[in-house]
């Protein structure tokens, strides 16, 4: 699929710009993801099941935690 490099290029000083807007109050920890995930309730009819990210591996764990940091850190920036 086609792409603007210029247009990338904007993107990627924009991600580093933003990153130093992380700190210790923007981060889920990994045991917090997992200690979520482990009090999920198996066989729900949720739409997107729950049994997906319950016996997801670590690695999704790992994938989540980062993409609600992200989300987090990005709503801190946007309303402070």
């Amino acid at each position: 699929m086609p792409y603007d490099c210029q247009e990338m290029h904007m993107i990627a000083a924009e991600i580093k710009t933003n990153i130093g807007s992380f700190n210790q109050h923007s981060v889920l920890i990994l045991n917090d993801v997992a200690d979520a995930v482990c009090s999920l309730k198996s066989n729900k009819n949720d739409g997107l099941t729950t049994n997906y990210v319950i016996k997801g591996s670590d690695k999704l764990l790992v994938h989540m935690s980062l993409l609600f940091s992200a989300t987090v850190a990005f709503n801190l920036k946007i309303f402070n």
